[in-house]
């Protein structure tokens, strides 16, 4: 009997645990603003203001293109100011094609001004306010999966007559760590105005 509530207690907590993780993963960054025009889950036709960046080339690994972001983020600029994690992380570019990979500024941080990069890999640039399709989608990285996102977003823009303009955007919401079946992703092209 005292196994069946330890066992139960232990389950309890590990539950417990998880949803503590990725609440915290994910809810205690600030998101990139947007504005939804239009919805038919998955999908959705938002438009986004303009969008002061932290970008760094993906040369190979993502990880170490993460890493000089939260470097950057960390202190690594010219003010050593810390500066809040946000959500998403943009991945822009075709693989193995001058891909690169952003971050969002907080709003307070962008009025505040921005201090430079220190490192020369870490250029702060601006994302146009802009239409964005999207369509959401769970699981890890995965580049197969991106594709078949990106697949299925072009079909529901050609269903609904939106014309595509550019190159597609993946879209992270999520710590690796968290169990793929809870990620946020999101597939996004932008819209021809």
């Amino acid at each position: 009997m005292r196994l069946k509530y330890l066992l139960i207690g232990l389950g309890a907590g590990l539950i417990a645990l998880v949803w503590w993780i990725y609440k915290r993963s994910r809810f205690d960054a600030e998101p990139a603003p947007y504005t939804v025009l239009r919805r038919d889950k998955p999908f959705e036709l938002r438009c986004y203001p303009s969008l002061l960046v932290a970008t760094t080339p993906i040369r190979g690994d993502n990880d170490e293109a993460f890493m000089r972001l939260f470097r950057f983020i960390d202190r690594d600029n010219a003010g050593g100011e810390k500066i809040a994690m946000t959500t998403p992380v943009f991945f822009d570019g075709q693989p193995g094609a001058q891909e690169k990979m952003s971050l969002v500024m907080p709003q307070k941080t962008a009025r505040a001004g921005v201090p430079a990069p220190s490192s020369g890999a870490v250029t702060l640039d601006k994302r146009p306010a802009q239409p964005v399709a999207v369509y959401r989608f769970s699981g890890g990285t995965c580049a197969e999966r991106e594709r078949e996102a990106v697949v299925r977003l072009r079909a529901w823009m050609v269903s609904e007559g939106l014309q595509s303009f550019g190159e597609p955007t993946i879209a992270y919401y999520d710590a690796p760590f968290i169990p793929g079946f809870l990620r946020r992703n999101e597939a996004m092209i932008r819209v021809a105005e």
